[in-house]
């Protein structure tokens, strides 16, 4: 059929255009907390530089104090993490018009976010369009257009909506963002208190979403693709791990490995530390392994700054000091130091017995009472554990090395200097193993030591020692 007046239906065509973005110009507040996206990206439209922008899931918007770092370092620091469901490309196609020479992102992805399946996924869709449609046609029209037709048309509906409910609202976002996040995208807490305990999961693999080898591999192509544009810009870009309890990491621990390998191998980001630095007491989570509470956060994020603080250094960028921690010493009263009920633990594996070669326990408060020597219990796992110079185990206690005495059966007992009064870290150094090489078993991390418990002795058997 041939049109009367085709110029009628190009004006036609061309009112609705105009129609469909004058709407999703018009500013509208919203009830929904998803659309708190909406205003930790305005906030990058307005904030000065040098910017720290810190990106991720809901483990960056639960697990990040932007004010205790902004306080510590010369950036003003931008929490942008909300919904993990955002995925990353997304921040990677939108952050560079906000990001100029001297600035820095840190990538803190949850495990799950080394995925490329359904991300952005529907419940982020309309949220994404709102904020850039161009970029998110881009990244979902092509693969799944029934979502974004899907996430475009929600978005129209609920824009008219706000608009014929609320009027026009001074800018985009969550209407409730003033009461329950600050200037700078951290979350207040007092208003908006965590509200389950902590669920463990007996599939964690399949709640947390963790990708295959490939999956990996594909999100790492991207993340240096970014952190190429963004080196050519004069922006630094690093990576850091999301915290975990212990008891989901220990379920966990060898797809959480493969994902280090991978990253060990083919990242060219520079990476603050490892999965097991960032291993946390259940106490400082709750609801999911991706949420932490008030004091969880204060925790990670001195952590964080002082992992922020050697990289800044090693490059030349600042001189600054490391947080000094002001909360209190956990206390041992029954004389016993166990790895698997120490709040602050690096370098082991999940299960939190073997370590990785350079297992670390501290920021505890274990008083002496004329005990001579440090004993280390362990079960015995590793190979060269009847052999000294192959173990090559050493200990320090507050940063002080510790004199190797004796071995009797597994336990190994160490010299406590003269006039120590109380042990408040422990570290333990030893050489490593592959199990899968020694024919044990199909493991293929490099192990350490299997620790049981350390407590401080009066003496030593000497007639059992084995040097």
């Amino acid at each position: 059929m041939k049109l009367r007046n085709p110029l009628i239906f190009v004006l036609f065509f061309l009112s609705v255009i105009f129609s469909l973005v004058l709407i999703l110009s018009i500013p509208a507040k919203y009830e929904d907390i998803m659309a708190v996206g909406l205003d930790k990206f305005s906030i990058l439209k307005t904030s000065k530089h040098p910017l720290m922008v810190f990106v991720g899931g809901s483990s960056v918007m639960y697990g990040i104090d932007p004010g205790i770092l902004s306080e510590n370092l010369p950036y003003h620091v931008v929490s942008l993490g909300y919904y993990v469901g955002t995925g990353l490309d997304f921040y990677f196609e939108t952050l560079p018009q906000y990001l100029q020479k001297g600035d820095v992102v840190v990538l803190m992805p949850e495990y799950g976010l080394f995925s490329e399946k359904k991300l952005p996924d529907r419940k982020a869709g309309k949220w994404l369009f709102y904020e850039d449609p161009y970029v998110y046609a881009k990244l979902v029209a092509m693969k799944d257009p029934v979502l974004f037709a899907k996430s475009a048309l929600t978005a129209l509906q609920e824009r008219v909506k706000m608009l014929i409910m609320n009027g026009i609202a001074d800018k985009s976002g969550y209407r409730g963002y003033t009461a329950h996040f600050d200037h700078s995208g951290a979350l207040n807490f007092e208003s908006f208190p965590p509200p389950i305990p902590l669920r463990e999961h007996e599939d964690v693999a399949k709640e947390y979403g963790f990708p295959d080898s490939g999956e990996v591999a594909r999100s790492i192509d991207r993340m240096n693709a970014f952190y190429k544009e963004m080196s050519a810009k004069g922006v630094d870009v690093v990576l850091t791990y999301q915290p975990f309890p212990y008891t989901e990491f220990a379920r966990s621990s060898r797809l959480i490995d493969t994902i280090h390998q991978q990253i060990k191998t083919l990242l060219k980001v520079p990476v603050l530390g490892e999965p097991s630095d960032f291993v946390l007491s259940i106490r400082y989570f709750f609801d999911t392994a991706n949420h932490l509470g008030h004091e969880g956060r204060t925790f990670r994020t001195d952590m964080i700054n002082n992992f922020l603080v050697d990289y800044l250094k090693k490059g030349k960028k600042v001189d600054l000091p490391a947080i000094e921690r002001t909360d209190p010493l956990q206390e041992i009263t029954d004389g016993v130091i166990n790895p698997r009920k120490i709040s602050y633990i690096g370098y082991f594996f999940g299960e939190l017995t073997w370590t990785d070669g350079h297992g670390y326990l501290g920021w505890f408060s274990l008083k002496l009472h004329d005990q001579r020597y440090l004993k280390l219990n362990t079960y015995g796992g590793s190979p060269y554990f009847r052999d000294p110079a192959k173990l090559d185990l050493r200990l320090s206690a507050n940063e002080t090395p510790l004199e190797y005495v004796c071995r009797v059966d597994a336990s190994f007992y160490f010299k406590l200097p003269l006039g120590m009064k109380e042990i408040q870290n422990v570290r333990i150094n030893s050489n490593t193993f592959v199990p899968k090489d020694f024919g044990m078993n199909n493991d293929t991390r490099s192990l350490g030591i299997d620790v049981d418990t350390l407590e401080p002795v009066m003496g030593v058997d000497m007639n059992r020692c084995d040097k």
